[in-house]
């Protein structure tokens, strides 16, 4: 009789222990602060059987990037070629613009002599007591090619008087906050910047060296950039005696730290590590609605991306169709237009890996990208190519292709050559009909490129 009121206090008190050691585990958690999630706890210990299943789903998109190349090969990006610190840049010739404001030449001159420093003796500057890097430019979208070559000559003076001087501050129409940010990145650095009201000030000594930016005569782009074949890429490198060999990749990491705060170690990479693609792989499209250039079909292509790619839309995606993972492969985000204050929308572009977007949609952004990702750009047809945006990104080991959308793989429209400047003036200002289908056919280049980068750097 008493034999069963035993087995059952003897279950009864199992269970007990068993609840109390749920219990003190669970408090044991909670004060280490291990996530219970186990697909988060995987990510965060870079557990073996997660780098593996990441490993797998990576193998899975190449093999799916490759499979769509092989069905549109001969409408398909070409692989980029890899010289080292080299640019690659493909142009119309009758998109060129010699001379426009998007283009500056860099000279250093005296500022009691007037002579004018050669190039290759810039390193030899290191001393100067009072510097300034003064340019002039005519819309703030261009501010960013003239920052980032004025941010890296002014880091050669640490323990000079250091100066940014834009002759026309005052009359730019400008989004404040964002032009404000770019200039408070410089004053954390100890750059001042100048003004008319320091100018007249009468305790402000004139500096011994002036770095002055001057629009790049005409010509100059064709024969340093020799852009003959219009079918072939442009290559230039980047070489003391260059003016603009001073630019360094270091300096660009200095600037987003700058910008970006603790987002920047967030989302970028650590020296020396190997990298390994991070999933999901972030695509930013971007519209630049309500503007010319107006990307039509965004919304179509993203759809279109996720079709080709065999993903789903209950955030559950995955390459072969399977829902039991809680890792999404590829995340795409539209954005209507870039907005907000200058870290909103660098950390916007700091978190992408593959960028899509029209000409015009705040690429000036494009200065605060991580390394390896790519950037797809639409021009519209008979548009210039401001070449000397990828010339300094480049500079900054910042890579990106620039392609007008009439041309392969984006060939919506036909190239009409040397047309009246009234009827290149309509079409510049037309909308971007880049299709789905196109832009489907391109991005699997885009796709490898951006893993191949990750996977052999060091």
């Amino acid at each position: 009789m008493n034999q069963r009121p035993l087995a059952r206090l003897s279950f009864t008190t199992k269970k007990n222990v068993a609840t109390i050691a749920i219990i003190v585990l669970f408090i044991c958690l909670q004060q280490t602060k291990i996530p219970l999630t186990v697909g988060i706890t995987y990510s965060q210990l870079n557990n073996d059987n997660s780098s593996n299943l990441n490993n797998d789903k990576i193998h899975r998109l190449k093999s799916k990037a490759n499979a769509i190349l092989r069905e549109s090969e001969t409408k398909a990006l070409p692989p980029q070629s890899k010289e080292p610190n080299a640019i690659h840049y493909k142009a119309s010739r009758f998109q060129l613009a010699p001379g426009h404001s998007t283009s500056f030449n860099f000279s250093i001159v005296h500022t009691t002599s007037g002579a004018t420093l050669h190039p290759s003796q810039y390193h030899n500057l290191t001393n100067a007591t009072t510097i300034v890097c003064s340019t002039a430019l005519k819309v703030l979208p261009h501010f960013a090619q003239t920052a980032l070559p004025c941010w890296s000559v002014l880091r050669l003076f640490p323990n000079a008087y250091r100066f940014l001087d834009i002759n026309n501050r005052r009359d730019l129409v400008v989004p404040y906050s964002w032009y404000h940010g770019l200039l408070l990145a410089f004053e954390r650095v100890g750059v001042h910047i100048l003004d008319n009201d320091l100018k007249s000030n009468e305790t402000f000594k004139p500096p011994e060296w002036r770095v002055v930016m001057d629009p790049i005569p005409s010509g100059w782009q064709e024969k340093n950039m020799n852009m003959d074949d219009n079918n072939k890429d442009a290559v230039s490198t980047f070489e003391q005696g260059n003016p603009f060999y001073f630019l360094d990749q270091m300096d660009m990491s200095t600037l987003q730290q700058a910008v970006l705060g603790d987002e920047y170690f967030q989302y970028s990479y650590r020296d020396g590590e190997k990298r390994r693609p991070s999933l999901p792989l972030r695509i930013l499209l971007i519209e630049r609605r309500g503007y010319s250039r107006h990307w039509l079909f965004a919304n179509q292509t993203a759809d279109a991306l996720k079709s080709a790619f065999g993903l789903h839309e209950n955030n559950n995606n995955d390459i072969d169709g399977s829902n039991n993972n809680n890792n999404n492969i590829i995340e795409i985000k539209i954005l209507p237009n870039p907005e907000g204050s200058l870290q909103d929308q660098a950390i916007e572009f700091h978190k992408a890996d593959i960028i899509l977007s029209p000409h015009g949609a705040q690429l000036t952004n494009l200065a605060f990208i991580k390394p390896c990702t790519v950037v797809f750009e639409f021009f519209p047809i008979q548009y210039y190519l401001a070449f000397f945006q990828p010339y300094v990104l480049s500079g900054h080991g910042i890579s990106y292709d620039g392609y007008p959308f009439m041309r392969e793989p984006l060939y919506d429209s036909k190239d009409t050559g040397n047309v009246g400047a009234g009827v290149r003036g309509a079409l510049r200002g037309g909308p971007i009909l880049a299709s789905p289908e196109s832009v489907v056919r391109a991005f699997p280049r885009l796709l490898l490129d951006h893993l191949s980068c990750i996977e052999s750097f060091r």
